[in-house]
């Protein structure tokens, strides 16, 4: 968890939150908050990528995305755990 983020006009988070449960995010989400508004720009943002999952209206192409995802996601906590 971010223990604290400098002040900034944005602040990017890729394939951040997905791993955290609700409580989590929101406090990160505060801390973004804070961070943006101690910057004073003009245009503050905080800019989110991640994966949308169960999406119950999925095209194959969405569905294909979410199948590749959990793969990787797959591949990296495996990586992890054997390099223990």
């Amino acid at each position: 968890m971010f223990e604290s983020i400098p002040p900034a006009d944005a602040i990017l988070l890729k394939w951040i939150l997905y791993d955290w449960n609700d409580e989590q995010c929101v406090k990160t989400l505060k801390k973004c908050k804070e961070a943006i508004i101690k910057s004073k720009g003009k245009e503050q943002k905080v800019i989110i990528i991640d994966i949308v999952l169960e999406n119950e209206k999925g095209d194959d192409e969405s569905i294909e995305t979410q199948l590749f995802f959990d793969m990787f996601l797959m591949v990296c906590v495996l990586e992890k755990r054997e390099m223990r």
